[in-house]
Parts: structure tokens; sequence; C-alpha cells
């Protein structure tokens, strides 16, 4: 039998700071409001300060950090496919729909806005693995997850059936449209799931049959799904749902 805590250490953190280090220095800075009036080659872990007008279409690399509100919704179409950019520190950022987001993506510092309402996701985009989300997050469309996306507490699925992968985190209080699918791998706070669960209603407990739950143990060959959540030198919290 292999205990709750063997599993822990074999998750896999992905480290984007060293913890107890000193905060990222970053390869260039911006100001907030700078205006930017072609298309550039920044170095990774360049950061923008809050509404920096990129008047020509650019591609972000691995490590930018958005500081502060920015609006992406005009008819210029910027890349946001590089590894591990943060969306900003709490104060929201706007897309257009049907973007790409690249793996690590980060939105858990505030509501990530997509479409025409605020606080919402609208229209399908695509979210690479590893992508964080903040608190009370709604989906109102399908979207394209890749695996080990982290959810938030009171996630809402409602607005539409999704396709989840394994490794996926869902943070407590979680709603779902019924009859959405949770597969094998997939961890809301009840635990791991271990067979495919239909949810019968929004809530979506799965029964306790279907779930190896947090403190219990796992047969002997069990080899579940791995699940993935990145430790920023600004955040050195470490907690996964549903594992911790």
């Amino acid at each position: 039998m292999i205990f709750k805590s063997v599993f822990i250490i074999a998750i896999t953190v992905i480290c984007l700071g060293l913890i107890g280090l000193s905060p990222i220095v970053y390869a260039e800075e911006y100001a907030a409001g700078h205006v930017i009036e072609s298309r550039q080659s920044f170095a990774e872990n360049v950061k923008f300060g809050a509404g920096v007008d990129f008047q020509a279409a650019q591609t972000f690399p691995a490590g930018t950090f958005f500081s502060g509100a920015h609006e992406f919704t005009g008819d210029t179409v910027h890349q946001f496919t590089g590894n591990g950019i943060i969306f900003g520190d709490g104060s929201g950022i706007t897309f257009q729909s049907g973007k790409t987001f690249g793996k690590y993506a980060d939105f858990s510092a505030g509501l990530l806005k997509i479409g025409n309402t605020p606080g919402e996701v609208a229209g399908t985009s695509t979210f690479g693995e590893g992508a964080m989300f903040t608190d009370e997050q709604p989906f109102v469309d399908t979207q394209n997850f890749a695996k080990y996306n982290y959810f938030g507490d009171k996630t809402d699925f409602t607005g539409a059936s999704q396709t989840f992968k394994e490794g996926m985190v869902f943070g407590p209080g979680s709603i779902f449209r019924t009859n959405q699918v949770l597969p094998v791998g997939t961890i809301p706070s009840q635990g791991i799931i271990m067979n495919a669960v239909t949810c019968p209603d929004t809530s979506c407990v799965p029964d306790p049959a279907d779930v190896i739950a947090p403190g219990e143990k796992f047969g002997a060959g069990i080899d579940p799904a791995a699940a993935k959540k990145y430790v920023r030198s600004d955040d050195k919290t470490f907690e996964i749902d549903g594992l911790l």
C-alpha cells in the first residue's frame, strides 16, 4: 500500500522563482503607460507596467509579467504562447475571444476577462498545460484546456460542458454543468478521481467509491496521474486541493 504522503512527493512542481531568495530580477522593464510603437523582440522575464500601449503586434516571451491592468481587445493580434506568462497583479487584464495561451500561464491574481462581460471567460480560447486561475472564475463557453490546469475555489463551469483532462485540480465549491464528466485523474476537493464521474447536479460530489480522498491509501500497483503547480518567488505558498 502506498500512502498519500508518498504520492505528494511525486507531484511535479514547476519553479519560476526560488523560494526564500530575492524576487525575480527582470531583464527589461517598461513603466506604466509606456508607448511601444513598433514590433519588438523582448528578452525573457520582461515586465510591463499597467496600461503599456502596444501599437504593433507583439510576441511575448517566457516569464513576461504584466503588472496591473491591460486591454488586448483591439484589432492587433498579440501572441501569448511563451511559458509562464504572469497576467496581472490583481488589477485584471482583458482579452478578445479566441486567444491561445502557453504553458503555465498565471491568471491567479484576478478574474480573467475574455469577451464583453467583466470577470468571465466567453468564446473559446486555448489554455496550455498548467494554467492557473483565480477563485470564482466563470467560464460561460466551452474552452480548450490542457492537462494540469489549476482552478481556484468556487470556479463556475455551469455555463457550458468542458473536456477536462488528467491532473486538473478544482478548488472547493466549484460547480459544474449537470452531466459534466470528470475523468480519471482529475482532482476535485474530495480527492483523486479513480473512476470517471458524471455529475448528477452542479455540486458534482463524487461517490466515495470513485475517489481516493486526502489521507486514504492507494492500492498496490495504482499509478495516479501527476498534478502540477508552479511556485513563484513572490508567492511562497504551495497547496493542491484534493491532495493536501
